[in-house]
């Protein structure tokens, strides 16, 4: 199993097209579809609301290349 990083603020490169009405706690994660490694792609990454403890996006981090 691949381990989890949780951010407290979004790296420069992160380029996340949503909008997230609280601040949150950013967790990258490995796709688990076994391609991890093999091509050039975004990381994947959760927005957990530090207040809420809603998840507000989960998708790409847009971080590639």
């Amino acid at each position: 199993m691949e381990s989890l990083v949780c951010l407290g603020r979004k790296p420069e490169n992160f380029n996340i097209y949503a909008n997230i009405p609280e601040p949150c706690w950013l967790i990258v994660t490995a796709w688990g579809d076994g391609k991890d490694g093999l091509m050039i792609r975004s990381s994947g990454v959760i927005a957990v609301g530090r207040l809420t403890g809603k998840v507000h996006y989960d998708g790409p981090a847009g971080d590639e290349g």
